[in-house]
């Protein structure tokens, strides 16, 4: 049974060579993706007598998009896998804990160092493809009226799934992010509530490292419901949605950003249904 065991041991040693430069060239270059952060706190349903007129009002501020989790460069990739090799065959020899894997490790470092180089100067993306990708998302997002949108969104559905009587008023919602704006000049207007919707951020993230990793489009809202008068807060809340489609960075972008445009449209939808549930009692 010892024996077995040991033999085992042995063996998977004698694999470390091959198996550590792919977990140094994930170690090295891309950190942790990280799960965008979301407040959820229960939201109370309220009663049309309870609110009264509702005021739906968007903020001013533009959203923040996020994509920190672009492809690598063919060069950077090729570099970061090419360093990946050499010190994962260093470390897996030795971890053998013999002299022959040491140098084993030592002599294959330039093999693997070479291979992950290749390795990942295929999966890298060239620089122009990404530089025309950002272009082409940003022209979308120039003409993007994220607020607006979202508020036409959650007011059309109030209106046909609620009894409760909606107004725009002329007066507009917060600044900056999570800025306290008041009401308290609606009140005497025939105004008894306001709903606040703050489109916070929305971007494309990842899950898994990788050197072109396939992302995520999510988006999240805020929303506040407000008392005029006294400018009481009734409740408070940000949602997000998340896309169930993964693309790579640059596939986001094709054919003049279709699917990107597709995805923002339907997360747009999808919050406004789920504000509207909360909220409202139909």
């Amino acid at each position: 049974m010892g024996a077995n065991k040991k033999g085992k041991t042995s063996s998977l040693r004698n694999y470390l060579p091959i198996i550590l430069p792919f977990i140094a060239l994930m170690m090295v270059p891309f950190g942790c993706a990280h799960r965008p952060q979301v407040k959820a706190p229960l939201i109370p349903k309220f009663t049309e007598a309870e609110l009264g007129t509702i005021a739906v009002v968007s903020a001013r501020f533009e959203p923040e998009f996020k994509c920190p989790y672009k492809p690598m460069t063919k060069g950077k990739a090729a570099a970061a896998g090419a360093l990946g090799g050499f010190v994962g065959s260093i470390l897996g020899g030795a971890m053998t804990g013999n002299p022959v894997g040491v140098a084993a490790g030592i002599a294959l470092s330039p093999v693997f160092a070479a291979g992950m180089a290749i390795y990942g100067a295929i999966e890298g993306e060239t620089t122009k493809t990404i530089r025309k990708t950002e272009e082409t998302l940003n022209h979308y997002l120039a003409g993007l009226t994220a607020q607006e949108v979202t508020q036409e969104r959650v007011l059309s559905l109030a209106r046909d799934r609620s009894r409760c009587k909606l107004v725009v008023p002329d007066q507009r919602g917060p600044n900056v992010l999570d800025e306290r704006t008041s009401y308290d000049s609606l009140n005497g207007k025939g105004i008894d509530t306001v709903l606040e919707i703050s489109v916070r951020q929305f971007g494309l993230w990842r899950e898994k490292n990788a050197i072109d990793p396939p992302l995520s489009f999510f988006l999240t809202v805020s929303v506040r419901l407000i008392r005029v008068k006294g400018d009481a807060v009734l409740s408070s809340r940000t949602f997000r949605y998340e896309s169930k489609e993964k693309q790579k960075f640059t596939q986001w972008a094709k054919n003049d950003a279709q699917l990107f445009k597709e995805e923002v449209d339907r997360s747009f939808k999808s919050l406004a249904e789920t504000i509207v549930a909360e909220l409202f009692i139909n």
